[in-house]
């Protein structure tokens, strides 16, 4: 049974802050390590002609932040920020945001399947956070960036925005060829062909806090007609 609930439509925002917060303070860097889960295809070589079937993919990803209000904000940045720092309104949707090799088998999934899941767990506060949504590629090619889910961002921007706050190490790994050899810095000031952001948008979170053993299923906030609205499980 489930209740609605008359919750700040974003209080889930401000709970996974507070969770981000806290294991960042004593987890550090490893708290942006979350998995990201897709739908690829399975061919059946023995029957060319039978329609391929649906099988999960799931890989360890990168958060690197989120998008809301139209505004960018940057993981580490946004994680020492005040909690109510993302202040969206009601209809507000919010992005999260990561990069990619465009390259990846997970860019050729998102585009054929674009309904993906992303999970957190923090360890050190018994919290599993399950975020599902529809997820966009943004590559070199605006042309391809859909603005239906959000007129008040430029995609590209944020892509550029991310590929400068990369490191050169990181940048290195999206170059056509690999060396060892140091690469110039003024190499590496335009965004190569290969990089790609891929944001996600929240249509549902689901929220299991384990450190209350009282509690029952899990605090479920969902999108619906453009609004975020909390409810309490109590399966």
């Amino acid at each position: 049974m489930s209740t609605m609930s008359t919750m700040s439509a974003h209080r889930w925002i401000d709970r996974l802050h507070a969770s981000l917060a806290s294991n960042f303070a004593v987890l550090g860097h490893p708290v942006k390590y979350v998995q990201l889960a897709t739908c690829g295809t399975i061919s059946t070589p023995a029957s060319p002609l039978q329609s391929p079937s649906w099988a999960p993919r799931v890989r360890t990803v990168v958060f690197r932040g989120l998008v809301a209000n139209g505004t960018a904000h940057f993981a580490d940045d946004w994680i020492k920020t005040s909690p109510h720092s993302v202040a969206a309104a009601q209809d507000e949707l919010v992005h999260l945001l990561f990069v990619t090799d465009l390259r990846t088998r997970k860019v050729t999934e998102i585009k054929d399947n674009p309904l993906v899941e992303v999970c957190w767990y923090f360890s050190h506060s018994r919290e599993q956070f399950r975020l599902s949504g529809v997820g966009v590629v943004v590559d070199g090619n605006a042309s391809t960036v859909s603005t239906a889910t959000s007129s008040k961002v430029n995609w590209q921007q944020v892509r550029e925005r991310m590929w400068a706050v990369q490191s050169p190490a990181a940048k290195q790994t999206y170059l056509d060829s690999k060396t060892s050899d140091a690469v110039p810095s003024s190499d590496l000031a335009k965004v190569s062909s290969h990089f790609g952001l891929v944001y996600v948008t929240v249509n549902h979170v689901d929220h299991l806090d384990l450190r209350n053993a009282e509690s029952q299923g899990s605090t479920v906030w969902a999108l619906r007609q453009g609004e975020y609205h909390a409810l309490r499980s109590t399966l």
